[in-house]
Formats: C-alpha cells, structure tokens, sequence
C-alpha cells in the first residue's frame, strides 16, 4: 500500500507544492474504501483543503483507487499523535524511503523475507 501511495502521489499532475508534503503522510491503513493518512499537525490543515478541492485531488484519488483495485477511495487525514518521531521511527521511515525509491530493493526485501537496518 505504501509503493502505491508514493507511486500514486508522484505520477498524479495537478498536486503542485502539495505533492511534497503528500509524500511525507504516513500511510495507517485502508478499512474498505477509506485510506486514512498520518501527518504532522502542521501539514494537516493544507492537505485537507487539497483533498476537499476535488478538482484537484480526485485524480490523485482515482490513480491511488487503480492502483488498489478499487472501484473508488476516500482519503482521510489524522494528526501524527506522536510529535516527535523516536529514533527507531525515524530509521524506519529512512529505510522506507530508500526502498520507495527502489522497488528492486523492496522486492528483494521480501524475498528474502529482510529486515532492512541503516
């Protein structure tokens, strides 16, 4: 799910500055046609108003709902509760964007049934 997200949020024109911080939600998980996203408190309210112009955000929405096998897909964003991210949150989100920019990565990550470590 996540592969699709980074996927999605890259190939979707019409994001403009609002793509970099789509790319920095956390994906928290998908309950039928609801992705519900994590994102810090100060980012929270500019993606909001992204994805209630559905002009702008509904191409997102469909690529992501293609790329789910979806017929649809509703998007929601929570608060990161969290604050700061601790140092084991941290390295993980490193090593998901190093495996986000290299599927070849992920997919031997998996394979191989690996965890990946700094």
């Amino acid at each position: 799910m996540r592969d699709a997200w980074a996927s999605a949020v890259a190939e979707t024109r019409g994001l403009g500055g609002s793509a970099i911080s789509l790319r920095g939600a956390e994906v928290q998980g998908l309950v039928d046609d609801l992705l519900t996203l994590r994102v810090p408190s100060g980012l929270r309210g500019d993606l909001e108003a992204l994805l209630a112009d559905r002009r702008r955000s509904d191409p997102l929405r469909r690529n992501l709902a293609n790329r789910l096998g979806r017929e649809r897909l509703e998007i929601e964003i929570v608060n990161n509760e969290g604050g700061r991210m601790t140092a084991r949150e941290a390295a993980r989100s490193r090593a998901e964007g190093m495996m986000d920019g290299n599927p070849h990565l992920r997919e031997a990550v998996k394979a191989l049934d690996l965890t990946l470590k700094e």
